[in-house]
């Protein structure tokens, strides 16, 4: 068996691909593909290098061997530094939450720290991809979310063969992937200059864009783009925007239901919530308009906020593992927690190499409800509901729920 064959049987149809893309960025025969969601394997073509097999973080990744040793380490967030919230102050700057990560880019940009970045952007106002960003506009374009499936690490092989250091804007899992690379690739270990990671509950399949795109009854030749974090006055989230400007927009709030549905099967064997592995992570701080979450875990990381204070690009405010667990206790408890109740109903398993952590009577009652929930969710018979049940019916019923 050739390493192709391993990914393809112990990898991809034991349900433990990321979808990360390190095998495509890392392979030098080209053996794999995206394409539908899922990674495509061309067998025939492997030279069994095994660098595939030694950079997939799907069946393995060591948390103990690659944590940042952080001042500080904590059971919900891994090792870090300090804890900030943090608002952009450069007008004109995108994002969903502050605009944090995207000034961070351009400064570094502008500095000549980095001579790109790897984000993802949206083609042909349908799809989404992942580019290498060398400009100011290209960053700009990226900003803000994409809840789907992207393999981001493809791009890894791109980067080797370009001049000068990149920053890296990524997923936990894609995170995985990079520093497994990174480990055995010291070309892309020099080249990586920054890893920033970015909170994740869980994805979703493109199915899910693709329901919420028949929602709006837009014929798909009429859209101008799609936007999963997009601001109409106070409220963000889903919006399909039409050649003509007709828009349709759903909330964050109201659409957050299809991630119970179309969440793919690996990523409710992930244990990382938020991108323990990066350099800096950040996620929305929901008690603060406009702000983004930011855990800092490398005097790197700490350096280049500290210069953004010092010119005025950011203002930041004090934060707390405290501050974040009171606004999003509920959903780090499904990832973090409920995962060890999970892994129960599941065949195979990744390895992580931490310590199961035991839970109390109420806490297995919490776990039992979200897991019955999300399997219940991920059925034929769910997705069924969805194809009967009005959208407009199912969001008035949830948010009276709330």
């Amino acid at each position: 068996m050739n390493s192709a064959s391993y990914l393809k049987e112990y990898v991809i149809e034991s349900e433990l691909c990321t979808r990360c893309g390190t095998c495509i960025g890392v392979c030098p025969c080209k053996v794999f593909t995206f394409q539908d969601d899922e990674i495509q394997t061309n067998e025939a073509s492997c030279i069994d290098c095994g660098l595939c097999k030694k950079t997939c973080p799907g069946v393995d990744f060591d948390f103990l061997r690659y944590a940042n040793n952080g001042d500080i380490q904590s059971r919900y967030f891994g090792h870090y530094r300090s804890i900030i919230k943090g608002r952009s102050k450069c007008e004109g700057v995108c994002g969903a939450s502050g605009g944090v990560v995207t000034t961070i880019l351009i400064h570094l940009l502008n500095s000549k720290q980095i001579n790109g970045a790897l984000v993802v952007s949206s083609y042909n106002g349908l799809g989404f991809e992942p580019i290498i960003a060398d400009n100011e506009a290209l960053i700009n374009d990226s900003a803000q979310s994409k809840y789907c499936l992207i393999p981001m690490n493809k791009l890894l092989a791109d980067v080797k063969k370009k001049e000068g250091q990149f920053a890296f804007v990524g997923l936990p899992c894609q995170v995985h992937g990079l520093r497994k690379a990174m480990e055995f690739d010291p070309i892309l270990k020099k080249k990586i200059n920054l890893i920033i990671g970015l909170f994740c509950g869980f994805n979703m399949y493109y199915e899910a864009t693709d329901y919420l795109i028949s929602q709006s009854k837009i014929p798909e030749k009429n859209i101008k783009n799609v936007e999963y974090r997009s601001k109409v006055g106070d409220n963000t989230g889903f919006c399909v925007t039409s050649l003509d400007g007709t828009r349709f927009f759903t909330s964050k709030s109201e659409y957050a239901f299809l991630n119970m549905v179309f969440v793919p099967r690996r990523c409710l064997k992930c244990y990382d919530y938020s991108a323990e592995f990066a350099d800096l992570s950040v996620g929305d701080a929901w008690e603060l308009k406009n702000a983004s979450r930011v855990i800092l875990r490398s005097i790197k990381a700490e350096n280049i906020i500290s210069d953004l204070v010092k010119e005025k690009l950011v203002d930041i405010f004090e934060s707390s593992e405290y501050e974040i667990l009171k606004k999003q206790k509920k959903i780090i408890d499904n990832k973090k927690l409920y995962i060890w109740e999970r892994f129960k109903y599941f065949k195979h398993k990744p390895q992580y190499n931490v310590a199961p952590i035991p839970l109390n009577g109420k806490e297995k009652i919490g776990a039992f409800i979200f897991n019955s929930a999300v399997l219940l969710g991920t059925s034929k018979f769910a997705k069924l509901v969805l194809r009967i049940v009005p959208y407009r019916f199912i969001t008035v019923l949830l948010n009276k729920k709330r």
